[in-house]
């Protein structure tokens, strides 16, 4: 009988969320994997995500690229450049633990931040790019 396959997706959103949601940036608002309706910022949310094969002899290994979202409101946005740093610190060269019988190589790798200001003037937005690669363990 084969095992059920294993969802590297999941298993990397999963531990992206609980590095994060162990960090400081965990002090700077609460983490989401699936925001409620409302929230009020500031909050940040582990969103979007892009997969590729890695070419692995098997062929269930996954290049996963994870989006960090986060939404800030205050005067300056210092506060957002605050979680996009701490997000950085605790992903970037980090390893990240095995989780749900997915495993993981080389750690998370940083890619890219963006913010980005409301027509309101006091909401700001960014989005910081991760790079995983993930197989079954």
């Amino acid at each position: 009988m084969m095992a059920d396959p294993v969802d590297v997706l999941q298993g990397a959103q999963d531990a992206v969320f609980l590095k994060l949601k162990a960090s400081p940036l965990a002090q700077l608002g609460p983490g989401f994997q699936s925001v409620p309706q409302d929230t009020q910022p500031p909050f940040w949310v582990v969103g979007d995500m892009d997969a590729e094969p890695l070419g692995d002899k098997g062929g269930t290994g996954k290049r996963i690229t994870i989006d960090v979202h986060y939404v800030y409101r205050g005067e300056e946005r210092r506060g957002l450049l605050a979680m996009m740093n701490s997000a950085y610190w605790a992903l970037n060269d980090q390893p990240l633990d095995d989780i749900d019988g997915v495993t993981f190589s080389g750690g998370a790798r940083w890619l890219s931040d963006n913010t980005a200001t409301s027509a309101d003037g006091v909401t700001t937005a960014g989005i910081s790019q991760f790079e995983v690669c993930a197989e079954p363990a």
